[in-house]
């Protein structure tokens, strides 16, 4: 009777999103539905499972999954419900299915407001951005202004003009709050539809704001611009900017828990270029790297890495990079981390193209039935190594600095 109703209500709010859209008749990737499965088994953390059960949506939406990603999203009771749903309507808009996104539209504005998320900054910002998507100009600058936080409203005002330079509607006199993702990838997208005339200028807008964003971000985004400078057929920028990411990655801390995902993405771009040595010993680099942060963010990393060795057409490699990774989530003593570890696994495999290995399904299975806890794989003598002399080196530095004096009277501290 429960499923009956569920079929019932996922169709009731899937109505009006087929005569715009019709899902692929194949069939989902077997991960992405072990992921969905996942999904009930983070238990005591609404807001955790809301994060994946986004990039889930997300995945599947990529995929051209919209109304299995709709399905996904729209029971979930956190703020990342709507969000996602506000995203899909984004994706959709860009890809022309306005039908479609505005549909996806009205059911986020629905679920937020049945959710109680109305107010939430997360759901705020996104509800702007996709308006401004859907050319709404008029919607966009309502809800711009509905955005009390300054730095909130900066946030979506930026992300406003990203999705106004992709359309065209502004192209020249932009100025942006922030320089974030969004402008480089808007300007690189903006860049591949312009006329000859306009491309350089494009690409030159794209990379004068990747230059500007935080450092984490820095070498994916200057990899965006090679990749869209050499689909333009600019060979000399397209090298130029593809060194200048290298440099920019080299500086990232090993200990900065993205650092290797992010190492591993210009590694994957840097194999479509033809460097696959370099690629290869970056990729070698971060694997290592990837062992130095708590456990909760080896599997990710790891993952990514994965990814890399496959751009590499290194099977054998991936699959035992992989291992490692479940391998480690299987460890952790928290069961959240174990699933939410899996997923990622799960999700990096569906990016990649490929299904789990036997060996990495038997570990992914073990922890869905529960089992796992026992610690996390010990570390090679070579990552010892490495991890022991960054914990000297911090410990050096913190003794160079001195102890922080502590200026604060009693009576502050108690406050």
């Amino acid at each position: 009777m429960m499923n009956f109703a569920f079929l019932l209500l996922a169709t009731v709010l899937l109505a009006g999103c087929g005569s715009s859209h019709q899902d692929p008749m194949a069939k989902l990737s077997p991960s992405v539905d072990a992921s969905i499965q996942l999904l009930p088994k983070i238990t005591d953390d609404i807001d955790r499972r809301g994060f994946y059960t986004e990039k889930i949506a997300e995945t599947v939406a990529l995929e051209g999954y919209l109304n299995k990603a709709v399905e996904v999203v729209s029971f979930d009771p956190s703020a990342h419900g709507p969000y996602t749903l506000y995203s899909i309507a984004i994706q959709m808009a860009r890809k022309g299915d306005i039908s479609a996104a505005r549909t996806i539209d009205r059911k986020a504005q629905t679920l937020a407001k049945d959710k109680g998320h109305t107010d939430s900054r997360m759901v705020m910002i996104q509800a702007a951005i996709a308006k401004a998507a859907l050319a709404d100009d008029s919607g966009a600058e309502r809800a711009l202004q509905a955005i009390s936080t300054p730095y909130d409203q900066k946030e979506a005002e930026t992300g406003v003009i990203a999705e106004k330079i992709r359309s065209g509607r502004l192209t020249t006199g932009v100025t942006t709050p922030l320089a974030t993702p969004a402008i480089t990838e808007a300007w690189c997208a903006r860049a591949l539809k312009a006329a000859p005339s306009d491309r350089k200028q494009f690409l030159d807008n794209a990379v004068s704001n990747a230059r500007t964003t935080f450092p984490i971000q820095r070498p994916r985004l200057l990899g965006l611009c090679a990749e869209t400078a050499r689909t333009l057929g600019l060979k000399e920028e397209a090298s130029g900017y593809l060194s200048e990411a290298v440099a920019a990655s080299a500086i990232l801390s090993d200990l900065i828990e993205d650092g290797p995902i992010e190492k591993s993405k210009l590694a994957a771009i840097l194999a479509d270029f033809g460097k696959k040595d370099e690629a290869r010993e970056i990729l070698d680099k971060a694997r290592v790297a990837s062992r130095l942060p708590a456990s909760f963010f080896q599997p990710p990393a790891l993952a990514r890495v994965a990814e890399g060795y496959l751009k590499l057409d290194d099977r054998k490699k991936a699959d035992e990079v992989w291992l490692e990774a479940a391998q480690n989530a299987k460890g952790h003593v928290h069961p959240n981390a174990r699933v939410i570890n899996s997923i990622e696994i799960y999700l990096s495999h569906v990016r990649a193209g490929v299904e789990p290995s036997a060996d990495v399904a038997t570990v992914l299975q073990a922890i869905e039935r529960g089992e796992g806890g026992d610690g996390v794989m010990t570390v090679s003598p070579e990552i010892e190594q490495v991890r022991n002399r960054y914990i000297k080196q911090v410990t050096n530095e913190s003794k160079k600095k001195g102890p922080t004096p502590n200026k604060s009277s009693p009576t502050e501290k108690s406050k």
